[in-house]
């Protein structure tokens, strides 16, 4: 069993108090007997309206050291969406995963860039250029998404492929017409289609980004839902129950890669749309 705590929260743009935020969700998730805690995207520090996103740092700045501190302090893995100095004039999106010692176990710098409608995320970041490998734990393999990139459906399937068993997304999945459908859809359906369990932390910031840190089962099953504000849930997540789940619904295990092949060809869409 694993046991996975949720933890939502409204970063502002000093990366100081929100590891102090993140302190007291760690806390919580303690208590609560977590093997692991997921923060959203842009946990570190996110900036005030018309601000410029606040300073990156690199892996051994102040704040990766403080959530080290944290993992090792409560024996708990955790998984934060930080800003990661690059050395170029844009930093990475990115989020580290940490052991129960403090240790890095990897990280994944996000891949797809929401640019979208009016917002181009491009000008802010760089883009990885990595597949996330899936991560090996004391509780079962990982696999990690950020945000938009849940919307990307050969990402979960390659690390589910790779035996991945939960999967998380960290995201700052903002408000609008709409929004919280697509969110849940796109979660359950991850779930479903790999037969899987899903967690996504979502960031919350009211009029902003959604909140709504959800988690599902392999068969769709919503297992916990938070709402609008800061705070942390623990779920339960029966992984041994995974074989269980596909005997009902197998349809992982019923693919035929061979006919697949047109999927993987560049720009497919755009050389056959009408």
């Amino acid at each position: 069993m694993a046991t996975i705590a949720l933890g939502q929260m409204n970063a502002g743009d000093n990366a100081a108090a929100n590891l102090e935020k993140i302190a007291q969700l760690a806390a919580q998730a303690a208590a609560g007997n977590a093997d692991l805690l997921v923060l959203p995207e842009y946990a570190m520090a996110y900036p005030q309206k018309g601000q410029p996103f606040p300073s990156a740092q690199t892996l051994n700045g102040p704040f990766v050291i403080g959530l080290r501190t944290l993992a090792k302090r409560h024996r708990m893995y955790i998984l934060c969406g930080i800003l990661e100095y690059s050395g170029d004039s844009k930093p990475y999106n990115t989020v580290v995963l940490l052991d129960r010692y403090g240790e890095i176990v990897c990280i994944h710098r996000k891949n797809h860039m929401y640019d979208t409608m009016k917002y181009r995320e491009s000008e802010h970041f760089l883009l990885g250029n990595d597949l996330f490998q899936t991560a090996d734990t004391d509780f079962g393999r990982l696999g990690v998404m950020i945000c938009y990139e849940i919307r990307f459906p050969e990402l979960a399937r390659i690390q589910v492929l790779d035996g991945a068993q939960l999967l998380i997304v960290c995201a700052a999945f903002v408000t609008g017409p709409s929004k919280a459908l697509q969110w849940h859809t796109l979660l359950s359906a991850r779930a479903i289609e790999n037969g899987v369990f899903i967690c996504g932390c979502n960031h919350v910031k009211p009029k902003v980004f959604l909140g709504e840190s959800c988690a599902y089962a392999p068969d769709g099953e919503l297992l916990a839902k938070m709402a609008t504000q800061e705070g942390v849930r623990i779920v339960p997540c029966n992984l041994d129950a995974i074989p269980i789940y596909r005997e009902k619904n197998p349809a992982i295990l019923q693919r035929r890669a061979e006919l697949y092949g047109f999927v993987h060809k560049s720009n497919s869409y755009e050389e056959n749309s009408f």
